[in-house]
């Protein structure tokens, strides 16, 4: 009797045994299962170009064609690559997309000043011109959707209609009290400043975020 009690304990602990391993093997196949191969997007051929503008030359691409031309302005910090993987799709609704690099982004070149929006939107004009377009549907992303906005507000007769991805509306005193709080930020405490150079910063902001120039709480 006891013997085969031992024999159907080994027959258990071989069978537990031989269900680990095959347990394990499973696991490192699902573990080390390989990927399937990545989706290849076909992209179109876009005609690059440049152009000369206000601040230097202006880098775009162009489906081209008699498509409806869609002017598609980026967001910061990219450029007009954001938009490659709906080129076809667009080309393919008959639309002709436009993707202009704002100045300083992608190959346009950069200005000699820090650029307000309202500067951003003056290189599309001279895209247009330079592609025989009097008018096109102008669309934009986040930072691209403010350009676009003001496009729209500096040359209304060039904008047919406005496509806003992201759009960041603020009235003046909103715009006021976020540059306000950006500059508190990037204010450097008092006590981390060389004493001869803490003149040089009595113009700056509190940190705090009040905008108060010479803030008590930041020093």
């Amino acid at each position: 009797m006891n013997k085969v009690l031992s024999t159907l304990n080994l027959l258990a602990v071989a069978a537990f045994g031989l269900s680990c391993i095959s347990i394990q093997a499973a696991e490192v196949e699902v573990r080390y299962k390989p990927h399937p191969p990545p989706m290849v997007i076909s992209l179109p051929k876009m005609h690059r170009g440049y152009v000369d503008g206000p601040f230097g030359q202006i880098h775009f691409q162009d489906a081209g064609g008699k498509g409806r031309p869609l002017v598609m302005l980026h967001q910061a910090p990219m450029d007009s690559r954001q938009f490659e993987s709906v080129f076809k799709y667009l080309i393919d609704q008959g639309v002709r997309p436009i993707a202009i690099d704002l100045p300083g982004f992608g190959m346009s070149d950069a200005t000699s000043f820090v650029p307000k929006i309202e500067d951003f939107a003056k290189i599309v004009p001279p895209v247009l011109d330079a592609l025989g377009i009097d008018v096109a549907d102008v669309l934009g992303h986040h930072t691209g959707a403010l350009v676009a906005t003001e496009v729209s507000l500096q040359f209304p007769n060039r904008v047919r209609k406005l496509v806003l991805a992201g759009p960041f509306p603020i009235d003046e005193s909103e715009r006021q009290k976020f540059l306000d709080s950006v500059q508190c930020v990037f204010r450097p405490r008092r006590a981390s400043v060389p004493r001869q150079a803490r003149p040089s910063f009595r113009w700056m902001p509190g940190r705090c975020g009040s905008g108060q120039v010479n803030c008590r709480r930041c020093e």
